[in-house]
């Protein structure tokens, strides 16, 4: 089943509402941080690989935030 397509300018006018005057800076640290990752994370969901899966539990333990809840499972 192929994916839906995404309405890239809907996506971008998100962001610039949410970001407001930060849109460009916060796009160009965005492209900077995600010049780190691998190619199988940009081409894949982040859930169907390792280096994805590692990157979520890493952003979770580390999230000081609590933006996004964590709970163990022990």
């Amino acid at each position: 089943m192929a994916t839906p397509a995404i309405d890239l300018k809907e996506e971008q006018s998100k962001l610039q509402k949410e970001w407001g005057d930060d849109y460009s800076k916060n796009i160009k640290d965005v492209k900077f941080f995600v010049d780190s990752f691998s190619k199988r994370m940009l081409e894949y969901p982040l859930v169907d690989t390792a280096e994805g899966i590692l990157f979520l539990f890493n952003v979770m333990k580390k999230n000081t935030n609590n933006i996004l809840p964590f709970k163990k499972l022990n």
